[in-house]
């Protein structure tokens, strides 16, 4: 980057600063990045005469912004699956897969162990594989997310499964954006 360069970026870095004082601040360093108002980090290395990488940003525990706009972070991801935390019953966090597939939330048997769930039922599922099979129902006093809380959900209990399913009946009201670290829920 040459000097006229530098001087512009410093400039322009400057300008949006004194202009949205307080919303955003500015990062020069090792990563070139932006954190907007709401922690986010906006890469800014074709400014900087960097390559873009949005895996070198500072991560960061997104927050939500509102009941109608609430944003979850991606712990991990399993097959291309988002992974996320959520709280039960006010006691224990899990991950969970947010399986956009799932029309009602499923935990493992160990989970509702964990929880001390009474079972109060048995719901048949048909499977991707066409196969119909029944799980073990049980009531959840709270799911947590982030925000969003959902109160008495009766939830599925699958035997075979090594991690639970957060489901449509936690965040059916929502439209969903997946982004690489984060999912964003949008109330309809």
């Amino acid at each position: 980057m040459n000097l006229s360069s530098k001087f512009c970026y410093s400039l322009l870095i400057s300008t949006f600063l004194v202009t949205t004082s307080g919303i955003a601040k500015a990062q020069i360093g090792r990563n070139c990045f932006l954190v907007d108002a709401n922690g986010n980090a906006i890469n800014l290395e074709y400014l900087c005469g960097g390559v873009q990488n949005n895996n070198s940003l500072p991560r960061k525990r997104a927050k939500s912004v509102s009941n109608n706009f609430i944003v979850i972070p991606i712990k991990r991801r399993v097959g291309g699956t988002p992974v996320i935390e959520a709280r039960f019953n006010d006691e224990r966090s899990f991950e969970m897969l947010f399986d956009t597939g799932a029309t009602i939330t499923v935990i493992t048997e160990a989970m509702a162990q964990e929880l001390e769930l009474e079972k109060n039922g048995r719901l048949p599922f048909q499977t991707a594989s066409n196969n119909l099979i029944y799980f073990d129902t049980a009531m959840v006093s709270s799911v947590k997310i982030e925000d969003k809380e959902t109160n008495n959900l009766n939830i599925a209990i699958a035997p075979t499964l090594n991690i639970g399913l957060l489901g449509q009946d936690f965040y059916g009201a929502y439209d969903i954006t997946i982004r690489s670290n984060t999912i964003e829920l949008t109330r309809r």
